[in-house]
């Protein structure tokens, strides 16, 4: 098979990410990260300069997870700000909560709910944490999910 006929395969398997969204890359030892500003990566194409490559996570050249994303009662929480640390091992995201109805049916105001999520990759493994706090003046019933796929 041609290297023009398996590049063309894979971009058919896989669906491309929006133009102009920047990633994110993490990289310890053989361990490599590639994702988006909110920290979610979905396993799709993306061009860098004249080639292409898939976001992930990727040990030994091989990804071995496809799809890490979080919702916030079923919602894309809305970007604040991501950065990537200087030693390329720690990223950073800031997110807040989109407008959504709560599991008691409430009504919960954009920006309510703030979520620091901060990943670290070391001695090949990914670490990530979520600190979740809530701005509002009422309890708030959310559903914060992370979802994954090999």
């Amino acid at each position: 098979m041609g290297e023009d006929v398996a590049a063309k395969a894979v971009e058919l398997a896989e669906p491309a990410l929006v133009h102009g969204e920047p990633l994110y890359v993490l990289k310890h030892d053989d361990l490599l990260a590639v994702f988006n500003a909110w920290g979610d990566f979905h396993g799709l194409m993306h061009h860098v300069g004249p080639s292409t490559g898939a976001d992930g996570l990727f040990q030994d050249d091989t990804r071995i997870l496809s799809r890490l994303t979080l919702r916030i009662s079923g919602g894309l929480p809305q970007l604040l700000g991501g950065t990537i640390g200087r030693d390329n091992v720690i990223f950073s995201a800031h997110l807040a909560n989109p407008a959504f109805h709560d599991r008691t049916g409430k009504l919960i105001a954009p920006a309510q709910i703030d979520i620091h999520r901060r990943r670290l990759l070391w001695r090949r493994k990914l670490y990530e944490t979520l600190k979740v706090q809530n701005f509002s003046h009422q309890d708030v019933a959310a559903v914060i999910r992370p979802a994954g796929r090999v």
